[in-house]
């Protein structure tokens, strides 16, 4: 579990587990929505796959970068 101090973040916002060799990021119905940085603008999603690096907004200011590290991308 990660906290996030920010008001628009909802106490159970986004779940992130890994399916195979990817990422999935899944909106938990939160209230002011999960989005993908997607050709220069962000875009709501309920759930996303990834298996590189994705910028990621929950709620209006908080920004997070994940990546998705193994050993053959160190």
């Amino acid at each position: 579990m990660v906290i996030i101090p920010d008001p628009t973040v909802s106490r159970k916002h986004a779940i992130i587990t890994m399916v195979g060799g990817e990422l999935l990021i899944k909106d938990l119905n939160s209230t002011n929505g999960t989005y993908v940085l997607d050709g220069g603008t962000f875009k709501r999603i309920s759930e996303y796959r990834f298996n590189g690096d994705v910028v990621v907004r929950l709620g209006y200011y908080t920004i997070i970068k994940l990546s998705v590290i193994t050993g053959e991308n160190p």
